[in-house]
């Protein structure tokens, strides 16, 4: 124990010298020293010294490369890239394959290959049994045993891992014990009935994050703003409070690239920015531009926190040099999330103070205070916030979050990503105290111009004068505001007022001593934002000065009538937007069921037409039978024959060909049984083939194939179906086809049996 806990100590100090370090080297310095900065860092870097069994550090470019590279692997003998998800799915069906075969944990390597045969013989019980011990404990759980060693979302997990690498992705066909066997009955049964007891709250407890309560939210981002790390106490709060306003992942957020913030084309009171490196996003458009507002709370002000943090980032030289909003040049996103994760988990919710906050909020005592919290807590809390007021659907929410829809469909493709209005609106509801804007009183001298070259300088040479001002202006609030300039570095708030307090006296012809005895008056001014829709556009209209906010963030209002009207106007625009939005989905949702009744009216009309056209095919091969067909006693017993004929006659299989066999398997049983009570295509005649000419003479070829391999190998059909997918691969059934066709026109594919004699009969058909 006395061993372990030196080695934690020294991680510790190792990771806290290597954060000191970074965040000196990158904050400490100013414009002035910036050339000074990079060398001292290379310096202490070098005088670093890693243990011998460390690896060697790689670049911020190399390990980004890796990421977005995955390295191949071989699949029929050809190098071919494998998905992100390969290394975690190849663990986990190594993890079953171990349990099947006995073999003790970790016996098989990431470099492992099983056999085709191996896998093929994986049946349902086999993964049924593994479940049970993950979930249970044992192989073989007691009717009235509880799942307590594993959760219902593990073995899911599980269970696409190893689906990932299953020959068949058909379900599993109990009769012919073939098919995908994680996609069986008794697999999914096991899983539900796993569910049901976890709900019933007797499985194994929970250890998912669950979502912030808006006090613990709000002592979370104040605690990151006391860090004693000068980088630290900037950075996380924004990463925090950005995370909830986008509804996104940790992971996603610290990916948040500096080319993806850009002010808003339309409006000047907001930041647009995108992160097309969720987890979520597949395609380019999944990730659209999203727009970004300011909050009333300045101590959760997204715009806030990030113009206090990116105007300190960029003041150095590895602040600017890296293409990352939250990381400077030499860090990865990957290694600001794990310093983020750890210091809110070992710092902040492991505090005694955090927990006397949870367990006086009223949901962590309703839901019991087991759930875990997390850096996907924020994520949650941000969707459970703009759900909660009940103005933004669940879509809207979806969509915020950059969650995927019903993508299967195909008009999804034809819908625009980008939808300003929802957007806008979950933006509004995701900002504490209200949405605003900050904006110039008409009676400062201060301008635009001042404020991108006193306050954002580095920010409008990184971004430009648009998003400089924009953020200029939240800075300069909290400057002359005395509740949030203790939040604004000491360097930076010197820097603004003493400029501030030499444009007074050169506005008001007075000395700088003079100005310096007076009250100083803040020139910004905070103003409510109403979000309407408009031409299929969303239009952020800015109120008047009816309704102040005083110093400190708190919205008051003002004495007499107006200022209660402005009130009420407010709230009751809101209530007419949300009933706007309320009145849409209505329609939306009756014309997709009346589109869905009329689909079903059609169906049922065709329906009914085949089954009329069934009925007049059967009653004339009725009156066509001869008394040939009648049997020796209703020759006797004319009335007989008359009244149950119906139970002697025998009518004719249908000898037509299935529309879409779905593979090799289905294909061979149409041939050799028939499927659907329809006759086997090797017993079809001469005129039942000229009913189908196209289609019969397609699938002989494979038909033949498969007849030739059984022959000449000796076994049954589905080792042949087998050998054939292992030349030609698991293909469907026309590229198979083409394939097939191909290799039979020069005699046959030579590792399935050619036919040497055929193929000369075929040359010497060409050449005559």
């Amino acid at each position: 124990c006395n061993a372990t806990n030196k080695y934690k100590q020294q991680i510790m100090s190792s990771s806290g010298s290597s954060s000191s370090s970074s965040s000196s080297s990158s904050f400490s310095s100013s414009s002035s020293d910036d050339e000074s900065a990079a060398p001292k860092q290379k310096i202490a870097s070098r005088k670093r010294k890693q243990p011998e069994h460390a690896t060697p550090e790689r670049s911020p470019a190399q390990d980004e490369q890796q990421q977005e590279q995955p390295s191949p692997f071989k699949f029929g003998g050809e190098d071919v890239f494998r998905p992100d998800c390969y290394l975690g799915y190849k663990r986990k069906l190594n993890r079953f394959m171990e349990h099947k075969h006995k073999k003790p944990k970790k016996f098989y390597t990431d470099e492992h290959e099983f056999t085709l045969d191996e896998l093929l013989q994986i049946t349902p019980k086999d993964i049924v049994r593994f479940f049970c011990n993950m979930l249970y404990g044992k192989d073989k759980p007691a009717p009235n045993d509880l799942p307590t060693k594993g959760r219902a979302r593990n073995a899911t997990a599980y269970k696409s891992g190893i689906s990932h690498f299953m020959p068949n992705s058909q379900p599993w066909d109990v009769g012919h014990n073939r098919g995908n066997p994680t996609k069986s009955k008794e697999v999914n049964q096991l899983i539900k009935r796993v569910v049901k007891l976890e709900v019933q709250g007797r499985g194994k407890k929970s250890k998912a994050d669950s979502p912030w309560e808006p006090p613990e939210y709000k002592f979370v981002v104040d605690a990151q703003t006391k860090i004693s790390d000068d980088r630290k106490k900037l950075m996380y709060p924004a990463i925090t409070t950005y995370q909830c306003s986008m509804i996104g992942r940790i992971d996603d957020t610290t990916k948040w690239m500096t080319k993806n913030l850009q002010i808003h084309p339309e409006c000047e009171d907001a930041f647009m920015s995108r992160l097309p490196w969720s987890k979520n996003v597949k395609e380019e458009r999944d990730a659209p531009w999203q727009i970004n507002l300011a909050a009333n709370e300045f101590k959760l002000d997204s715009m806030l926190l990030l113009s206090n943090y990116l105007e300190k980032k960029y003041a150095s030289r590895v602040g600017r040099e890296s293409d990352f909003i939250f990381c400077i040049k030499g860090e990865t996103p990957k290694r600001v999330k794990g310093r983020y994760i750890h210091d809110l988990r070992e710092c902040i919710i492991k505090s005694d103070e955090f927990k006397e906050v949870q367990q006086q909020c009223t949901g962590a005592a309703l839901q019991g205070s087991t759930f875990r919290k997390g850096s996907h807590s924020t994520r949650k809390y941000g969707r459970t916030k703009a759900r909660r007021k009940g103005r933004v659907s669940k879509d809207n929410a979806d969509y915020r979050g950059r969650w995927k829809g019903d993508a299967s469909k195909a008009s999804s493709r034809y819908e625009d990503t980008f939808l300003p209005y929802p957007d806008a609106l979950c933006a509004a509801e995701l900002c504490h105290g209200g949405p605003i804007a900050y904006r110039i009183k008409p009676s400062s001298w201060v301008s635009n111009d001042w404020i991108i070259a006193t306050v954002t300088p580095n920010i409008t040479a990184m971004h430009g004068p648009k998003l400089g001002t924009l953020f200029g202006r939240a800075l300069l609030w909290a400057c002359l505001d005395e509740s949030a300039r203790v939040m604004i570095p000491h360097a930076l708030y010197r820097r603004v007022m003493a400029a501030y307090r030499e444009g007074c006296a050169s506005a008001q012809d007075g000395s700088s001593e003079e100005i310096a005895q007076t009250p100083i008056e803040n020139p910004i001014v905070k103003r409510f934002v109403v979000v309407t829709e408009q031409d299929d556009a969303a239009v952020i209209d800015v109120m008047d000065e009816l309704n102040p906010i005083a110093p400190g963030g708190s919205a008051t209002v003002s004495a007499g009538a107006s200022g209660n009207v402005e009130q009420r106007l407010w709230r009751l625009e809101h209530i007419a937007t949300s009933s706007h939005e309320k009145i849409g989905n209505i329609e939306s949702n009756i014309k997709s069921y009346d589109a869905n009744r009329a689909k079903e009216m059609a169906s049922m009309k065709r329906v009914m037409m085949r089954r009329a056209n069934e009925l007049q095919v059967t009653t004339r091969k009725r009156k066509h039978t001869t008394t040939d067909d009648i049997d020796d006693e209703d020759r006797e017993d004319p009335n007989a024959a008359t009244t149950d004929n119906h139970h002697h006659q025998v009518l004719p299989a249908d000898a037509s060909l299935s529309k879409t066999p779905r593979d090799l398997y289905a294909l061979w049983d149409e041939y050799d049984n028939g499927i659907g009570g329809r006759k086997a295509a090797k017993n079809f005649t001469a005129h039942e083939k000229g009913q189908c000419t196209s289609t019969y003479c397609r699938r002989k070829v494979l038909w033949d194939l498969i007849q030739r391999v059984i022959n000449h190998s000796g076994t049954d059909y589905r080792t042949a179906i087998e050998e054939i997918y292992g030349v030609y691969g698991y293909l469907s059934i026309t590229k198979l086809h083409k394939k097939v066709l191909a290799d039979e026109k020069a005699g046959g594919h030579p590792n399935l049996y050619p036919d040497a004699e055929r193929a000369s009969k075929r040359r010497k058909g060409r050449n005559s």
